[in-house]
């Protein structure tokens, strides 16, 4: 009844496997009613796909109809925003344009549990979907939608759905610390032929599919019309597609871990040379501080501004603009405190200390975040849990955020720090520290309970 999405846990097993039931059921009861409604004066809403500024055109279209049913604690204050971001989880997906999916949800007050401490109860939401994909395309969307949910915890569709809430100022407070028992289950969807209202050019939309487990630097080289990817520097997975997002750069990390993350230095050419500055004609083609630096056309980028120009007799880019030319000496880390590997104890080592070889500031560009093992998604830190040493030459960064995560057993994390979280005092940008350089082992953090 529900084909490869994924996991559960034991008990969430149960839980959904009770759920199908309950639906089972409930669908069935059902069916006298939804006859004489169907056979009633009044007629029901027709479906409209319709986006911004696209001329009406009503026709029969294959619809896909399904429920995604995630287990998780969300507040239910939140419900309504996450029913926006599962949408666009979906359109990213399967490669199409977020018009092209409706979402509604309703969440399932009978099955609640706590976890630990946390207040937020755990329960069943039920995502129900229907998409308008491309023509001939139906089958092709559930299969790249169930592919998406294999792999629990860390399946596709759900890391983008956590990683869109963090991105998000409604839903940013949502706990994402137990990603790993998260759960997502979609029973086996339908497809139907149904009346619709949609684009004038959906006609002629080709499907073009997405692999969220497999991103090439091509992948987004053909998009169906007016598909918007999310904003989420996190959710590329290749340089080009980095490069295709604003306020992204892409970071090479000697173990792997290559990424795409919050930041100003943008793409170089030679990770992407499909990229517009990488072929522009004139500096005012290019978009990026360090793309202009680098490009052959001999120019300089204004930082007031933010245009690329030619360079003439007034000089280069500035260090501060873009730290990664050769000229250029960011800061760079001078100690860590505690060293790497050590297992902290608590509450001796309720913050770590980094200190560099220069004076900074905090300049609030990238992110700072704990990586953890079995851990689906990275732990940001606030910026209110980051401070400057007193020498001013390093800075102070808590661990709280992974105090509330509530880890039972001993967990090795890494301490990431993304270009530009930190300058010296002429503004040039420290440019990271990437996963795996600095490590640390933290053990059980729950407090005790009184029984």
């Amino acid at each position: 009844f529900a084909r490869g999405c994924g996991r559960f846990g034991a008990d969430q097993a149960l839980m959904a496997l009770l759920l199908i039931c309950l639906l089972s059921a409930n669908a069935v009861s059902a069916a006298p009613a939804a006859a004489v409604t169907l056979n009633s004066t009044r007629q029901l809403a027709t479906l409209s796909f319709l986006g911004p500024g696209d001329t009406a055109v009503e026709s029969i279209e294959e619809i896909i109809k399904g429920v995604i049913m995630i287990y998780a604690p969300i507040p239910m204050g939140a419900v309504g925003e996450t029913a926006l971001l599962m949408k666009s989880t979906l359109a990213v997906t399967v490669g199409i344009s977020r018009y092209q999916v409706l979402v509604s949800v309703t969440s399932d007050n009978g099955d609640v549990s706590l976890s630990g401490t946390n207040v937020v109860p755990w329960q069943s939401f039920h995502y129900s979907f229907s998409m308008l994909p491309a023509r001939g395309s139906a089958s092709s969307c559930i299969a790249q939608i169930e592919a998406s949910l294999s792999g629990i915890p860390q399946a596709p569709l759900l890391t983008s759905f956590m990683d869109m809430m963090m991105r998000e100022a409604a839903t940013a407070h949502i706990s994402t610390t137990e990603g790993d028992q998260w759960g997502a289950l979609m029973p086996n969807p339908s497809i139907v032929q149904e009346t619709v209202i949609r684009s004038s050019r959906f006609a002629s939309t080709a499907y073009v599919p997405y692999s969220t487990t497999q991103a090439t630097n091509d992948a987004f080289t053909s998009q169906p019309y007016d598909y918007v990817p999310p904003q989420t520097c996190s959710t590329a997975g290749s340089p080009c597609r980095c490069a295709e997002l604003y306020g992204c750069e892409w970071i090479d990390s000697y173990d792997a871990s290559s990424r795409c993350q919050v930041g100003s230095q943008g793409v170089s050419c030679e990770r992407c040379p499909t990229q517009s500055t990488c072929t522009a004609s004139q500096c005012g083609q290019i978009a990026s501080a360090c793309g202009c630096a680098a490009s052959s056309l001999q120019c300089r980028w204004i930082e007031g501004s933010s245009l690329c120009v030619e360079r003439g007799s007034s000089g280069r880019t500035s260090c501060s603009s873009c730290a990664a030319q050769g000229h250029c000496t960011p800061p760079e880390i001078s100690a860590l405190i505690p060293v790497s590997g050590t297992e902290l104890r608590l509450p001796a080592h309720l913050t770590l200390r980094v200190e560099f070889n220069t004076a900074v500031t905090i300049a609030a560009r990238g992110e700072i975040a704990f990586k953890c093992n079995n851990q689906a998604l990275p732990f940001t830190v606030p910026w209110s849990h980051v401070s400057v040493t007193p020498d001013g030459k390093g800075i102070y960064v808590s661990i709280e955020v992974l105090l509330d995560a509530d880890f039972t057993e001993l967990r090795t994390c890494s301490l990431v720090l993304g270009a530009g979280c930190v300058a010296d005092g002429t503004g040039v940008p420290f440019l990271g520290l990437d996963p795996g350089l600095y490590q640390f082992k933290l053990g059980d953090v729950r407090e005790p309970a009184v029984v």
